[in-house]
């Protein structure tokens, strides 16, 4: 015995089959990819049918040294950040614990120069009249 399927049924279902492996390819890419800007690169480079010129390979480089210091520098500072965000709810909750970081920080660094905590706090204001 033999199943048949009719014109549309054999579109819809290689329809769902490109739609499935186009889902598949996403979640690698976000997972793999995105995730990770090196590989992100790497792929762009990759699908790239040209030799890059002088001028791109310098944008990649410094493309690259930008990479290197977000994750050095920058990532881990930022992902403090929303772990220190995460425990106030409120906009000025927010603010304040952003003010009182601030002035730690200069408290650390023995600085003894004026705050800009009267800078931070307009701007805090202007937030609370958005």
């Amino acid at each position: 015995m033999e199943l048949a399927l009719s014109e549309r049924a054999r579109e819809d279902l290689a329809q769902q089959q490109a739609d499935e492996a186009r889902v598949r390819r996403l979640r690698f890419l976000r997972t793999n990819l995105y995730e990770q800007p090196d590989l992100f690169v790497l792929d762009r480079i990759e699908k790239q049918h040209d030799w890059p010129d002088a001028q791109q390979v310098a944008e990649w480089q410094r493309l690259a040294r930008w990479m290197v210091a977000a994750d050095e520098w920058w990532q881990p500072m930022l992902d403090q950040w929303e772990k220190v965000g995460q425990g106030f709810n409120d906009i000025e909750l927010q603010n304040r614990a952003m003010l009182a970081l601030c002035d730690a920080l200069q408290k650390l660094k023995g600085d003894d120069s004026p705050d800009d905590s009267s800078l931070a706090s307009s701007i805090a204001e202007g937030r609370r009249k958005e």
